[in-house]
């Protein structure tokens, strides 16, 4: 069934009875670049990649509004997969030209993410100012051939979570989770750096995740506790379809995260910008190549993503868009606002041919 794409106009200000959440970014069509700058820095990571600026994304075809028989104006983001190349192959990073703080909702449709490709760590991630400091937040983040996500909190001073996959605990708070803990300390001076981590459940990352239509992502960040939900394709609450989220009434959360010792998470993520990315190879996966299901690929991760360029033809984010929600104001009037909906059904389509260019929001 082909999904609706239409814009719906909705009232906000008719709906604070059902949700205490109004829109205030919609990053979304052909304008969704208008709201995010390309990262042409080298990268922080020490990849085999080399990030483009705007303009060689836009003219290279490695950016620009995809659409299909499935979908219309969505944001595409991809990795060259025809050059063979010597020092780091072409790929995009962008991050939102706002930043937020807690007391916000981000709800995300993800169609198709650059996850179960050997030699790529892709990540849709938040992040505060003078990295650690500021915080992280991963919301979609794994490499090579991954099939599950990981939920990650990264803080520059000590921070300690509670673990709510721990039975007791969660009997006694009421809060349970689809995903696991793995790591209780999110400080990024502990060993490994390996931050606070929920393992989220199969297929939640990689070629079965693009292979069922992706998803949604929803982030709560409030003072006291951050908590993210990923729905699959069949399962996204209608409230998100109708612009009108009420977390509170969805199913328990894939990761939910409160501070051991109750203190407040505001002192942790603050001014945070999203960012998606497509690295290739890096640190995370450097190390572990030998003994990762690659390694017989090539005798390093960099040599291998040299030569095979047609290797990382799936390594391509599609962006149904970003609705960023916060709490009604007590004395604010009703606004309409225009809000574009998830699908609700997708095919992984052939679109290749019909990405276009963009530009300030129009598209040549």
């Amino acid at each position: 069934m082909r999904p609706s794409t239409l814009v719906s106009t909705l009232l906000v200000g008719g709906a604070r009875s059902l949700s205490n959440y109004q829109l205030v970014g919609n990053y979304s069509g052909v304008a969704f670049f208008n709201n995010f700058q390309f990262f042409s820095d080298p990268d922080p990571t020490a990849g085999f990649v080399k990030y483009v600026d705007q303009d060689t994304a836009n003219s290279t075809g490695l950016a620009g509004i995809a659409s299909s028989d499935q979908f219309k104006d969505v944001a595409y983001l991809g990795v060259d997969s025809s050059s063979t190349v010597q020092a780091g192959r072409p790929s995009t990073r962008i991050e939102s030209q706002n930043s937020f703080n807690s007391s916000t909702l981000f709800v995300t449709d993800i169609r198709h993410h650059p996850g179960g490709v050997c030699g790529v760590w892709s990540a849709y991630w938040l992040v505060g100012p003078n990295w650690p400091y500021g915080g992280e937040i991963d919301l979609l983040e794994n490499i090579n051939l991954a099939t599950t996500n990981k939920y990650v909190l990264h803080t520059g001073s000590n921070l300690a979570v509670s673990n709510f996959s721990d039975p007791t605990v969660a009997s006694s708070t009421g809060m349970n989770i689809n995903g696991h803990f793995s790591n209780l300390n999110c400080s990024a001076a502990a060993e490994g750096n390996i931050g606070c981590v929920v393992e989220g459940q199969n297929n939640t990352f990689g070629s079965e995740f693009n292979a069922n239509g992706g998803g949604v992502i929803a982030l709560e960040y409030l003072p006291e506790a951050i908590s993210v939900w990923q729905f699959g394709r069949t399962e996204i609450p209608g409230d998100i379809f109708h612009g009108t989220p009420i977390p509170s009434t969805w199913r328990r959360p894939d990761a939910h995260f409160m501070a051991g010792d109750g203190l407040s998470l505001e002192d942790f993520f603050y001014s945070l910008r999203m960012v998606f990315n497509t690295d290739i190879c890096g640190s995370w996966i450097d190390k572990l190549w030998q003994t990762s299901e690659c390694a017989a690929l090539a005798p390093s991760c960099a040599a291998y993503a040299a030569q095979n360029p047609a290797a990382f033809k799936e390594a391509y984010w599609l962006i149904g868009g970003v609705q960023v929600y916060q709490p009604v104001a007590s004395d604010a009037s009703a606004t309409g606002i225009t809000v574009v909906p998830v699908a609700n059904s997708i095919s992984n389509p052939s679109y290749r041919r019909h990405v276009r260019r963009f530009s300030q929001g129009h598209v040549w």
